[in-house]
């Protein structure tokens, strides 16, 4: 409906020009015809036709007003009663002025209302009709023609007009004609966009998930008459996302084609890629009979993911892990088989990235199990299943205990104690680490107030938080809020987090670590050598712990080089003003030789496991 109301009054405007033109040329040979006229001393006709020249350009006063169809009515009609007047009061069906009627008719069925031009029609038909009836019964003699000049004259005019009426009609059917041609060329084009889009993906121009899937019937069909296989690889390129939040977005896009055409050159003609969105792809591999076909070609795609490129004077390079469904072996389904390898790539991500895995069955039991994990820890809360334990961390030159650590334990009702290792990731991929990372807060908030009245020195909580939590704008406020309902001193609270967090530059992250610590909340790195340790990171966040990593501990009377690391961390820390944490301590002699380190702290099981809070009463009051 919107495109016809605005064809309408450009079609208004284009048929008053037209008219307007073929008024002007149709008012000359009117001109011509009265001075024909006047010189042959027909001054009847000649003053009839300067009425009618008058007349006409209130035709074009009214196509000038916006009502062309009117005005070519008008005209018409006039035209056709001015021919018929000549008709009958010269030779009737023989005069020259019939010469115009193919004319007016053609511009009837262009320029007038639809009804006009077959009344016309009609009208010429019957007066030409009566003028030989009346004729034959000697009602009204009509002279014979002759020619002479005159005549070829008149002749001539009307041909011309009649002539030019026809030109401007098909000038504009010919206009009309390339017009629609162009139209239907510029219609193809934009089905072949809108086909192109729909089968494919916009950046990279390969084939997306529904091209992908036509790819894979096709495939499938063949491998399933010729008794082969086709195998499907699910491909995620590993931390990805640290490329678009370190480099920006345009640097993630130009990679990801980089990506799309090394693959595309890596694989053989027979074989699809495909891009889901994102960092994924879809890899048919027909033909591949084997399954060391397979392994061979994901070694190969791979490889061809580490190499690096150069954009913007940054070197970007990823690693790949590629999930592999088979068929028939997996199944024949398009949705089921991209779901097997999907889960086949996932188990690849959690038992280290950069490798491939064969979809197996057990896979699908893990994925249910994560799903039945993820639903009861929705209801954990609530239920009192979590917990959270404390473990001591003792001042190495004075014995004294002076923090504590905080570590959430899960008890479920059917499967018993479940691991921090299985129910931790889960919590935080499916979100409920944001309200379960709240409740361990408040609740380790509240159990260092309950400390701090049995002590005679200040008792200090550390809490690990998730990089998940500080991209909530409203996380520093939440924790701000907590401690001054419990009235408790912010001093006391000390948040640990891993150096991951640090490389994101959010600026909900910024915003939250500058909060903290200006309400002097101490902020503790978690894990420290294990990660990026980039020493900038230290200052600008202002960071006052940090925690070595128990990997560095647990062997150090018996290997030089993590005495070596852990050196150069104590003392790098220490010029800083830094203070260390030894985690992971389980004997008398790694103790002396971390406080021989000058190690200001040490946590681990030489003092005590983690224990339950009134567990941990105890442990403060023999202590």
């Amino acid at each position: 409906m919107s495109e016809s109301i605005t064809a309408e009054p450009v079609n208004r405007k284009y048929n008053s020009a037209r008219l307007k033109q073929i008024l002007f040329a149709t008012q000359i040979a009117l001109l011509l015809i009265v001075v024909q006229r006047a010189a042959i001393g027909n001054l009847n006709h000649a003053a009839y036709l300067l009425v009618l020249m008058f007349l006409l350009s209130l035709c074009g006063y009214i196509a000038r007003k916006g009502r062309p169809e009117l005005g070519g009515t008008i005209f018409a009609v006039m035209i056709s009663c001015t021919s018929l007047y000549f008709m009958w009061t010269s030779e009737g069906a023989r005069d020259e002025t019939l010469l115009a009627f193919p004319g007016i008719f053609v511009f009837s069925l262009l320029m007038a209302h639809r009804i006009v031009a077959p009344l016309l029609l009609g009208l010429f038909i019957i007066n030409v009709l009566l003028m030989g009836y009346f004729h034959d019964a000697g009602i009204h003699e009509f002279p014979l023609s002759r020619n002479s000049t005159t005549n070829s004259i008149l002749i001539a005019i009307l041909i011309t007009i009649a002539c030019y009426w026809c030109h401007r009609v098909s000038r504009e059917l010919n206009n009309a004609f390339k017009e629609l041609i162009d139209q239907n060329r510029r219609l193809q084009i934009s089905e072949a966009n809108i086909t192109q889009l729909a089968h494919h993906d916009f950046l990279t121009g390969l084939p997306n998930r529904s091209m992908a899937k036509e790819y894979f019937e096709i495939a499938k069909d063949r491998a399933l008459r010729n008794y082969t296989s086709v195998s499907l690889m699910f491909l995620d390129l590993d931390d990805f996302k640290t490329i678009n939040d370190t480099l920006g977005h345009d640097v993630g896009d130009e990679y990801i084609t980089y990506i799309s055409r090394q693959l595309e050159q890596a694989l053989r003609k027979s074989d699809h890629i495909c891009r889901l969105g994102g960092d994924e792809f879809l890899i048919i591999l027909e033909d591949a009979g084997k399954r060391e076909e397979a392994m061979q070609m994901a070694d190969k795609v791979t490889n061809v993911v580490k190499n690096p490129l150069e954009i913007s004077d940054h070197q970007v390079s990823c690693t790949a892990t590629i999930g592999i469904a088979i068929v028939p072996d997996d199944g024949t389904d398009f949705d089921t088989i991209c779901r097997k390898a999907d889960v086949a790539m996932y188990h690849g991500k959690d038992t280290g990235k950069n490798t491939y895995h064969f979809f197996d069955e057990s896979m699908d039991k893990e994925v249910a199990d994560s799903l039945s994990l993820i639903a009861d820890l929705r209801s954990a809360i609530a239920e009192n299943q979590l917990a959270v334990h404390f473990q001591p961390q003792i001042d190495l030159q004075t014995g004294r205990i002076s923090t504590a650590e905080a570590l959430l334990r899960w008890y479920h009702p059917t499967r018993g104690s479940i691991p921090p290792l299985t129910f931790i990731p889960l919590a935080e991929k499916s979100g409920e680490m944001v309200a379960i990372g709240k409740w361990v807060i408040a609740e380790s908030c509240r159990q260092c107030v309950r400390w701090n009245t049995l002590t005679e020195h200040p008792m200090t909580v550390a809490v690990n938080v998730s990089p998940l939590q500080f991209k909530h704008a409203d996380f520093a406020q939440f924790i701000l809020s907590t401690l001054e309902d419990l009235k408790m001193d912010p001093a006391l609270l000390e948040l640990e987090f891993t150096e991951s967090l640090l490389m994101n530059d959010s600026p909900e992250v910024s915003e939250n670590l500058a909060a903290l610590r200006k309400a002097n909340i101490h902020l503790s790195i978690d894990d420290f050598g294990t990660g990026y340790s980039n020493l900038g990171y230290l200052k600008n966040f202002d960071i006052e712990v940090l925690k070595i990593d128990r990997s560095f501990i647990s062997k150090l009377s018996e290997s030089p080089q993590d005495k070596a690391i852990v050196t150069a961390i104590v003392q790098m820390a220490a010029s800083l003003g830094i203070e260390t944490v030894a985690e992971g301590i389980e004997d008398d002699a790694t103790a002396k030789l971390v406080r021989e380190l000058n190690c200001q702290k040490g946590q681990g099981y030489l003092w005590s496991r983690p224990i339950n809070d009134e567990e941990f009463i105890n442990f403060l009051k023999q202590a």
